[in-house]
């Protein structure tokens, strides 16, 4: 589910991830450059800034992801050069998997509790 930007004969990819180092419990955003990884966000914050530079006409031109939390999608603008080139919304990769895991430990997590109650209360 990433999304892809033609902007002067480059392909700009984003991707938008739950992270194993976080626990998968905060996204990961990642910015390539024609296939080349030029910038990386990410960690337990509601907004988000990655800055990398790529090289385009002979020029090192700067490109910049904010990205803000939303309901299930991350809200996203990609500037290059300070001007934005795109606006919207990312999809998150692997939401269906930290959805999944979020059920079972909440489940695990109240038969914990559940049987804490019971041996403390002698039944």
């Amino acid at each position: 589910m990433s999304t892809l930007i033609n902007w002067e004969g480059h392909q700009i990819e984003i991707v938008c991830r739950l992270s194993g180092k976080y626990l998968l419990l905060a996204t990961e955003n990642i910015v390539k450059v024609d296939g080349s990884e030029v910038a990386r966000s990410g960690g337990f914050s509601f907004t988000d800034l990655a800055i990398g530079s790529f090289q385009h006409n002979n020029d090192r031109v700067q490109i910049e992801l904010s990205t803000g939390a939303a309901a299930f999608t991350t809200k996203y603008v990609l500037r290059v050069n300070g001007i934005i080139i795109s606006q919207g919304r990312l999809g998150i990769e692997n939401i269906a998997l930290g959805c999944l895991l979020g059920l079972i430990g909440g489940a695990l997590g109240f038969y914990l509790v559940y049987m804490m109650l019971r041996v403390l209360s002698g039944n």
